[in-house]
């Protein structure tokens, strides 16, 4: 019974979700946030990462705007969405010339 209700409550979900991650090996991020479809999401710190979770509910790519602690900024281009995708996470290594995918 149970098990049966699981599934139904997995078949009714809405958008897919995707997770950017974000850490800094070189320079200290002051804060980070999610520009995707029209919107914009505060990326919250875990520890030494910052991460957001967002529905996917465009089709494109996305960004995220760092700002680190010594006041510059760097952008990082976001990997393609699409509503029809697998829920995903995305990781990245910003540093103070730029962003890089994390592998």
């Amino acid at each position: 019974m149970v098990a049966g209700l699981m599934l139904t409550a997995c078949g009714q979900g809405g958008p897919p979700t995707v997770e950017y991650r974000l850490l800094s090996h070189e320079a200290e991020i002051g804060a980070a946030r999610l520009m995707l479809c029209d919107q914009s999401y505060e990326m919250e710190r875990q520890g030494q990462v910052w991460a957001v979770r967002v529905p996917v509910t465009c089709e494109g790519g996305g960004m995220i705007l760092v700002r680190l602690a010594d006041g510059a900024s760097v952008s990082c281009s976001g990997d393609f969405v699409e509503p029809r995708m697998q829920p995903t996470t995305y990781g990245y290594i910003a540093s103070s010339t730029g962003c890089a995918f994390a592998h």
